[in-house]
């Protein structure tokens, strides 16, 4: 199966308005690409069929909702209820109020998490008479429990043996830890795996909030901050040299003139597939 950036015209005919497919690390067979309508899609092409003529596409579950932060005093006593029975002629579909836990009990605070049902977020909702503004929901980076790394949960955790959150060793829990020293799985530093100081913490910290700001994959979003963040013994003055030869290649690029393209005539997608796409 070809990427999916090179399927353009094939998307084309089949969901009309689609634009540029996502290059997502999904399974085989599967596209994620987003409409005009923002709504973003996954396509799936039947990989048993010998032309690939059946396709199906449905909406995707976690793309095509946003969630912001209400914060305001007036609305500490406001249930989650009467939240859903008020917003909801503005696509709120779930509200969740954020609790701080101290001395060993959970206190309410004035920030409401809301979820509206649409990829962007919208900037502020009325409630009632007043106008909140809304800002981005940054989630924490998601840490396995089993094996310490980042991006994925202790379910899904491919690892075959427990690793310590304090130590690093394998076989035991942090609460049984009888080691003195911290040593980090993500970074070897001097502290625990779940440390808030941790560069690897931080690093993945704002690759959620560029997804999120953007509204872009995570894959798009990690490359961002790569591309930004300092690299050790790579100078200044290197990285400029570096990106203007970068700008000078891309100029001389753009100035070569191409011919003119036939106009994509829209066909059958299993012939469509015959000619253009190598079959497996």
């Amino acid at each position: 199966m070809p990427r999916a950036g090179g399927c353009q015209p094939l998307f084309g005919s089949v969901v009309g308005d689609a634009v540029e497919p996502e290059s997502l690390p999904i399974s085989y067979g599967f596209f994620v690409f987003r409409r005009r309508s923002q709504f973003i899609c996954s396509l799936h092409v039947d990989q048993h069929s010998k032309h690939f003529s059946y396709v199906e596409t449905s909406f995707h579950k976690t793309l095509n909702v946003s969630r912001g932060v209400l914060s305001n005093p007036d609305f500490m006593h406001v249930t989650k209820a009467e939240f859903l029975e008020e917003l909801s002629d503005q696509n709120v579909c779930a509200t969740r109020r954020i609790n701080i836990r101290r001395d060993g009990r959970l206190i309410p605070t004035q920030h409401v998490v809301l979820t509206f049902q649409t990829p962007v977020l919208p900037k502020s909702i009325n409630a009632g008479y007043i106008n909140c503004k809304l800002r981005p929901y940054i989630l924490n980076p998601l840490r396995c429990f089993k094996c310490q790394r980042y991006g994925h949960s202790q379910q899904s955790c491919r690892g075959t043996d427990l690793v310590c959150g304090k130590c690093v060793e394998s076989g035991h829990e942090i609460n049984v830890c009888a080691s003195d020293a911290f040593k980090c799985r993500n970074c070897s530093g001097p502290h625990a795996a779940s440390s808030k100081s941790c560069p690897t913490w931080i690093f993945e910290k704002e690759v959620i909030a560029v997804k999120i700001k953007r509204n872009i994959t995570f894959p798009e979003g990690r490359q961002i901050v790569k591309d930004r963040t300092p690299k050790v013994g790579v100078s200044y003055s290197s990285t400029v040299q570096m990106q203007q030869k970068i700008s000078n290649s891309t100029s001389e690029i753009n100035s070569v003139q191409l011919p003119d393209l036939f106009p994509f005539q829209h066909c059958h997608l299993s012939s469509l597939l015959l000619r253009h796409l190598p079959l497996l």
